[in-house]
């Protein structure tokens, strides 16, 4: 003899599959919630085609087998910090004739980031006049086009900004 009437022992079967169903489901989004996931990317695409950049410029900048010796924040007379690069061939000769830019991104705040013109000095030095908004860790993207072809690189340098690292404030 069995305790629910066979008549509703059919709709029973059917509450108790959706009950169970809404219990799994509220552990599932209590567990969800308890341990979040990795954020994912908000632009999967153009992050993607910028990775795709990245490796295209390593890999011709090591075609050309250029190197750059940079000295972030040289000290000069009437100028807070000199930004300077010597670029050279795979065999040491300077590299003259070239354009480039070096762009600076501090970490921590879009605000001390930096973008300068470097201008040839003389063949093989590239050079430009900055005030550094602060001591630390920046990002370094240079970039030079030259009649040999686009050269791209990027590193960390370390800028210690003489002014300020005696109190004197940037302005």
């Amino acid at each position: 003899m069995s305790l629910i009437d066979p008549k509703i022992r059919w709709p029973a079967g059917i509450v108790v599959g959706f009950l169970v169903v809404i219990t799994a489901n509220v552990w599932m989004i209590t567990n969800a919630l308890r341990h979040p996931s990795v954020p994912a990317a908000e632009d999967h695409w153009n992050e993607a085609l910028q990775y795709d950049r990245v490796i295209a410029d390593r890999r011709s900048t090591q075609q050309l087998g250029w190197s750059a010796r940079v000295e972030p924040c040289r000290a000069r007379p009437g100028t807070a910090c000199g930004f300077e690069v010597r670029l050279s061939s795979a065999n040491g000769e300077p590299i003259a004739s070239a354009q480039g830019t070096a762009e600076l991104e501090r970490g921590d705040t879009a605000a001390a980031d930096r973008r300068l013109e470097l201008v040839e000095v003389e063949p093989g030095l590239y050079a430009a006049d900055w005030d550094p908004a602060s001591t630390g860790d920046y990002g370094l993207l240079l970039q030079f086009s030259h009649a040999s072809g686009p050269w791209r690189q990027h590193r960390r340098v370390r800028v210690e900004a003489p002014r300020l690292a005696r109190g004197v404030p940037a302005r």
